[in-house]
């Protein structure tokens, strides 16, 4: 037995307490969920709104609809060894250290980003070098996308920017380029070049 809290279709909000430290929510005398020490199970066949590619610890029959939002993919990555950019092109920016990647779909090999849910994302990051940065790019599935920073700088200057793409959860993947005016070496540190993007709304 537990504390039974029972929206009753007859005489209303109906309360049933004993000592056992659980406490179930009821509909009409049924089972919906057991809240107790470890948190809340919900009754088979019941749900939690939300999606259960971006959950975590609750059983995917357990989850319906949309309105758990803030529980998708996040990362932030920096750049952890040097890299020599060579000028008059853009070149991806290697990023091989994180500092958090939720959902593990930011690989170091390549630094990529290929989400496991579709959605609107907020994207950016940027670089720092020694001279002669041009422009900070967003890449998306390989091609040019949205230019996050452009300058003109002939001494050492940091480049970033941040932007929103739509990414469909299965093989969009995004990237950061970036252009020097001539052959520089990419400065390291989470501090001064990373990359980082997160989920703001399910698609």
């Amino acid at each position: 037995m537990s504390v039974n809290i029972n929206a009753d279709t007859t005489n209303g909000l109906v309360l049933t307490s004993d000592t056992s430290g659980e406490i179930k929510l009821q509909s009409a005398g049924a089972d919906i969920a057991t809240v107790d020490s470890s948190g809340i199970t919900m009754a088979s066949g019941k749900g939690l709104a939300g999606d259960a590619s971006s959950l975590t610890n609750i059983p995917a029959a357990n989850l319906t609809g949309d309105i758990i939002q803030n529980a998708g993919p996040a990362f932030r990555a920096f750049a952890n060894a040097s890299q020599s950019l060579s000028g008059g092109t853009f070149t991806k920016i290697t990023y091989g250290g994180t500092t958090f990647d939720i959902t593990s779909d930011y690989s170091t090999a390549n630094s990529r980003f290929t989400p496991s849910v579709a959605g609107y994302y907020m994207v950016g990051g940027g670089f720092y070098a020694t001279t002669a940065i041009r422009a900070v790019r967003l890449y998306k599935n390989g091609s040019g996308n949205a230019y996050l920073c452009e300058l003109n700088s002939s001494s050492g200057w940091g480049c970033y920017g941040y932007d929103v793409i739509y990414l469909n959860g299965t093989t969009d993947y995004v990237e950061l380029y970036g252009y020097v005016g001539g052959t520089v070496s990419r400065s390291t540190g989470s501090a001064v070049t990373y990359f980082s993007a997160h989920l703001i709304q399910k698609a």
